[in-house]
């Protein structure tokens, strides 16, 4: 009796052991589940804030906040992430930069660039891929305009412009929206100072002239003529009516000497 209660009560206290240890296996398992995904539930919560860029490709479609653009100026908030035409990478249209280096009286000089460069394409590439998009420059060119848009853009954009800066440089120029190659190209234009990076097979550009211009130069070109041909026939008149008073005083002065010879000779008949 006594040793069947003790082989009863050995199998519970096995039983119970075995149970107990099958629950802290399992309770060890889901420690080490927990454990392996709290490191990086960890890293994240550890993480500094966003940079700017992460924040700008996360609002991708939402336009910069202002931080110093004058009201005239604010579609190119929206334009710098690739919003409305920014996107449109073919077709001619006014410049998208409207900034410092904008110069809205060549701006015709600058489409002309990229109809000549590029048949009014933004993703054009030149064979050999050295020149590339609508202003064909080559990767040296293009680094440096994002270089020296960088102040200016850091006082019109803040910090989220120029993390978008940052990002243009790990990209191929061809693939820059329509807003940024603009800019670039104004940043390098610099008021004409810069054209000579065009004088290849844009050259004709820079002498671009208006029909109203041309028009307006053929009649000035004509007004000159009729002018110079007028001033020839003046002094043409002049020499002829010259040449006449010499002959009319010639004729005088031979009358003179005629009558003066006829009045000696009727004087001296007289005298016999």
């Amino acid at each position: 009796m006594h040793v069947r209660f003790a082989r009863l009560a050995l199998a519970g206290f096995l039983t119970t052991t075995l149970v107990a240890g099958a629950l802290v296996g399992a309770n060890a398992s889901l420690a080490d589940e927990v454990v392996a995904v709290a490191p990086g539930a960890a890293a994240a919560t550890q993480q500094p804030e966003a940079s700017a860029a992460a924040k700008t490709a996360s609002a991708k479609n939402t336009p910069l906040a202002n931080v110093g653009l004058p009201k005239s100026r604010v579609p190119e908030l929206a334009y710098a992430v690739g919003l409305g035409k920014a996107g449109d990478y073919r077709g001619r249209m006014i410049s998208l930069y409207q900034g410092r280096w904008f110069v809205g009286k060549a701006d015709k000089t600058r489409s002309c660039i990229v109809n000549r460069e590029a048949n009014n394409n933004y993703k054009a590439v030149a064979s050999g891929g050295r020149w590339r998009g609508a202003y064909q420059m080559n990767r040296g060119l293009a680094l440096g305009a994002l270089h020296n848009m960088r102040g200016e853009v850091r006082k019109e954009m803040g910090a989220a412009g120029v993390a978008i800066l940052d990002s243009l440089r790990k990209q191929p120029t061809q693939t820059w929206n329509r807003y940024w190659q603009d800019r670039a190209f104004w940043t390098i234009w610099r008021e004409g100072k810069g054209k000579g990076h065009w004088s290849g097979g844009a050259w004709g550009c820079f002498h671009h002239t208006s029909k109203a211009a041309k028009v307006k130069k053929a009649k000035e070109a004509k007004a000159a003529k009729a002018k110079k041909i007028k001033a020839a026939k003046a002094k043409n008149a002049k020499k002829v009516n010259v040449a006449k008073a010499k002959k009319a005083k010639a004729a005088k002065v031979k009358a003179k000497k005629a009558k003066a010879k006829a009045k000696a000779k009727a004087k001296a008949k007289n005298r016999r």
